[in-house]
């Protein structure tokens, strides 16, 4: 019974006769992936230097606020927890939330959110603190109210678990100003252009950082016949003190600077 020989051994024996080399085949090109990541709209930025337990609950709420942002208007957002101050080992839980940690022992909360921003893939940065625990619907409405591109960036309303004659009184008087020049004391957002155009948070402010953030985008806006807009809708709950806990220099700025860039 004659031997079959395959056309790979056939063609070796044939290149040792005739001393030709026979031509290899191309190297076949790998597939790529059918579904390439795809870049998110929004980075929300969580710096953190409290507990665990605070990070925990408020990823938790941002998970549901992302899939409610991807449910509704079919958008993408990211999480990005920055870690600033002595202890950081709580940033481990971040990750079984699917949260990007991008820094460690950062000793400002200035930092944190720069280091987050310069990070960042999405057009639009959501800034969360820690005490705030957002809504469901929170992403959606800030990503509908940036669809508007005069609007560079504003805040959100928020409201309070502790609703104590002192914390609503404190709470009423903040929201005068904020009202009358467009600043927010809550969910903050911005278009990440302008955040690098402007350079981000001053790293030399150690309280204040986002009011004084906030009046340097609002001068901003204005120059460029832009606005800040403030979302009325609730769009988290404050853990703790709220307004309450402001410093002497957060009430300053808040109460009498803004005035400076009514328009």
């Amino acid at each position: 019974m004659p031997v079959a020989l395959d056309d790979t051994v056939e063609a070796m024996l044939e290149e040792l006769v005739s001393g030709t080399p026979t031509p290899q085949p191309k190297p076949v090109r790998p597939l790529q992936d059918a579904t390439p990541e795809v870049r998110p709209l929004i980075s929300v930025i969580v710096p953190s230097n409290g507990s665990a337990k605070g990070l925990l609950k408020t990823l938790g709420r941002l998970i549901e606020a992302r899939e409610a942002l991807h449910q509704k208007l079919g958008k993408r957002a990211e999480i990005i927890v920055s870690g600033y101050g002595e202890c950081c080992s709580h940033l481990l839980y971040a990750e079984e939330f699917d949260a990007k940690v991008v820094s460690r022992n950062l000793p400002t909360l200035s930092a944190a959110v720069n280091a987050g921003a310069a990070a960042a893939r999405g057009r639009l940065l959501v800034l969360l603190d820690l005490d705030l625990v957002p809504k469901r619907e929170c992403l959606c409405h800030i990503c509908e109210t940036l669809c508007d591109r005069k609007t560079l960036g504003g805040g959100t309303a928020v409201s309070a678990e502790n609703r104590g004659l002192t914390s609503a009184l404190a709470a009423f008087v903040a929201r005068i100003p904020l009202r009358l020049n467009g600043l927010s004391l809550g969910m903050f957002f911005v278009r990440k252009r302008a955040f690098d155009n402007l350079g981000g948070f001053s790293e030399s402010m150690l309280s204040g950082q986002t009011l004084e953030f906030a009046l340097r985008l609002k001068r901003h806006a204005v120059m460029r016949g832009k606005r800040l807009t403030n979302i009325r809708k609730v769009c988290a709950t404050a853990r703790g003190k709220g307004h309450t806990a402001l410093s002497a220099k957060e009430w300053f700025m808040l109460m009498v600077l803004p005035l400076l860039w009514r328009h």
